[in-house]
């Protein structure tokens, strides 16, 4: 929502100055079952169109890319460039005061999820989850961001309906220095959205020092696999999904493993430095191909 439209916004202005613009789609555009692209509000539209006449567009994943693809997107115009990430784990003695504030003694163990609440999302998939997992870890707490703070009460009942109220509590947007603190003080990250783009959570959850669940269906599931760096299931089965998360909170030496493996892979491939640097060129080599006067001196003031 509010990326589309600074997106939007941003390609008016650069067409109104005749300027040359990149754009990041974020995973936002519309997808049926069928995977085929459909067009259901003049919003869509324009988000299509912001993305059609770009220079360059910054795919995140390989999935992402191919959505891209179909949706008819010219392939000369397509950068497959992750995101660059850094975060910094909270210290020892703010991870202790966050889990007594949260009511989680040593005996517990927390969930949380911090990714998109829109349909795509899967957060009732997490839902029944953890109700199949209450019998087996009762000490299992679960914390979920919602984005749309007046989505809560909803996600409540939904909750109540599961009969998982008592371990569920829904929360609204952290800010950088919350999202750091809980991911370092949570015995699991879970990443159960479909998006083609990549969520950040788990990626900051492994530099936290803390493992991750996440879907096969989505671009930071497709990142993580080669390298074994996660818990893995495939988008919608709520089954394995449990089975995931249990595996992350009761075999130890796996975890270990796993959340080795995936941040080893976050900082030597994902290094927000390295990220930026490659971005600087895909924006240089943009700028460098026109050769309009506000483009002249858009390249001299990056260049100074």
């Amino acid at each position: 929502g509010v990326r589309s439209f600074q997106n939007n916004l941003f390609r008016h202005y650069a067409l109104q100055n005749k300027v040359p613009y990149v754009l990041t789609p974020h995973g936002s555009l519309d997808q049926t079952r069928l995977n085929t692209w459909r067009v259901v509000t003049p919003e869509k539209q324009i988000n299509l169109e912001t993305l059609a006449s770009a220079s360059s567009i910054l795919a995140a994943s390989e999935l992402e890319r191919q959505e891209l693809l179909d949706a008819d997107i010219p392939e000369t115009r397509l950068e497959l460039r992750p995101p660059g990430i850094e975060i910094k784990p909270a210290k020892q003695r703010e991870i202790e005061s966050y889990r007594q504030r949260r009511q989680w003694t040593d005996s517990h163990l927390g969930a949380i999820y911090l990714g998109r609440s829109d349909p795509k999302a899967g957060i009732h998939h997490l839902l029944r989850a953890y109700q199949r997992l209450k019998t087996r870890l009762p000490e299992l707490d679960l914390l979920i961001q919602i984005l749309e703070v007046d989505e809560i009460e909803d996600w409540q009942r939904r909750a109540e309906l599961l009969e998982v109220d008592h371990g569920v509590t829904f929360c609204g947007p952290l800010t950088f220095e919350e999202r750091a603190l809980a991911l370092s003080a949570a015995d699991v990250v879970v990443a159960t959205d479909r998006n083609p783009g990549v969520e950040l959570a788990p990626l900051e959850g492994l530099l936290c020092g803390t493992p991750v669940v996440v879907s096969k269906a989505s671009g930071v599931g497709e990142l993580l696999q080669p390298c074994n760096g996660a818990f893995f299931f495939p988008a919608s089965d709520v089954e394995v999904l449990a089975v995931g998360l249990l595996q992350a909170l009761t075999e130890e030496r796996n975890t270990k493993e796993r959340l080795k493996s995936g941040r080893a892979f976050v900082q030597t491939h994902l290094n927000w430095n390295d990220i930026a640097e490659q971005l600087e060129g895909v924006y240089e080599e943009t700028l460098q191909s026109v050769s309009t006067p506000a483009a002249v001196e858009l390249t001299e003031t990056v260049h100074s």
